[in-house]
């Protein structure tokens, strides 16, 4: 039986030996106070977790990652929508860590990165779409144990479901209540942080993507959100069916070299 909590319309189910499931609901500042709540041990830890990643970055390679992700946050903040700001700040507000150290944790996915797995057709049971996410990220600092399923349920947005960790309100895998799945893949391009982070494009993705009928309109307008020199701008979008599934792949590059590769399944 799993156990409850609230806050507010928020609701966060804990089962012993399973990832806790988190439900995160209303306007920015109510979404935030929610996460803040329901997650705070997991977000004081996360924040302490970056703190020794900081220390240790500067013990063996002479550099300074809180200096890396306040100058990513200082370059991508004009283009971040401003209710997820909103959100993040209410979060670290209620969480007891300041605004500032709740922007690093929103940033640190742009320097670290995990293992995301997807098989179709032939490589699966009756050919359909499996996709996973192995939250390996930073292993030597037990960030896996931060793990959580967090519903996202904003107001006016397709709520969705990101696979991820406690005091990330961005994504890096997502799902969306019409079927879209998404997720990231790639690195490099670090130091040009001018545009929207990863994360938060996936999650505008998830919150914005209906469904395929709409993919031409949606894919144009993506591509044009984020072209002229902004690190995240997509060249290219391409689409093919499966089975009646619909595979796009978002590729994000820059400077000729892919930062990111999106796979998205509706």
């Amino acid at each position: 039986m799993a156990a409850e909590r609230w806050s507010g319309k928020g609701l966060r189910l804990d089962r012993d030996g399973a990832i806790p499931v988190v439900f995160l609901a209303g306007s920015p500042e109510e979404i935030g106070r929610q996460h803040g709540e329901l997650m705070k041990e997991e977000i004081i830890s996360l924040n302490a977790f970056l703190q020794m990643a900081s220390v240790q970055q500067m013990m063996t390679e002479k550099k300074n990652l809180f200096m890396g992700l306040d100058d990513l946050w200082k370059k991508a903040v004009p283009y971040i929508p401003e209710r997820y700001v909103t959100e993040m700040d209410a979060m670290g507000d209620v969480a007891g860590i300041s605004r500032e150290n709740g922007h690093r944790i929103a940033s640190f996915p742009e320097f670290f990165h995990c293992s995301g797995v997807a098989a179709r057709g032939k490589a699966t049971t009756n050919g359909q779409v499996v996709h996973v996410r192995v939250l390996d990220y930073m292993r030597e600092y037990n960030l896996q144990k931060l793990a959580a399923i967090q519903i996202f349920m904003p107001d006016g947005m397709i709520p969705w479901i990101s696979v991820g960790f406690g005091g990330l309100n961005g994504t890096i895998t997502a799902m969306n209540a019409n079927g879209l799945a998404i997720g990231e893949i790639g690195g490099r391009g670090e130091g040009n942080w001018d545009g929207i982070p990863m994360s938060f494009l996936m999650r505008r993705i998830a919150e914005h993507l209906p469904r395929q009928s709409d993919g031409q309109r949606r894919r144009r307008r993506y591509r044009d959100q984020h072209r002229n020199g902004r690190r995240m701008h997509a060249d290219r979008l391409k689409t093919a069916g499966l089975n009646g599934v619909q595979i796009v792949n978002l590729v994000i590059p820059f400077g000729g070299a892919i930062l990111h590769r999106l796979s998205v399944y509706i």
